[in-house]
């Protein structure tokens, strides 16, 4: 149970980080005209706490 709620507030609450890390300084989005695995991956989990902040304030 606490897993699952720290998971969640993680979603939630981490997305600052997350927007700090995609604009730092020498960050890379693109490799030879494709994104990075790294950009993919950020640009997920920002999706995923967009949506989480949508569901709790109960806008589907």
């Amino acid at each position: 149970m606490n897993r699952r709620l720290f998971r969640y507030y993680e979603k939630v609450f981490n997305s600052d980080k997350l927007y700090e890390h995609l604009y730092s300084k020498h960050f890379k989005r693109t490799y030879a005209g494709k994104p990075t695995k790294r950009y993919n991956s950020l640009m997920q989990k920002i999706e995923e706490s967009k949506r989480m902040n949508y569901i709790e304030k109960g806008c589907y």
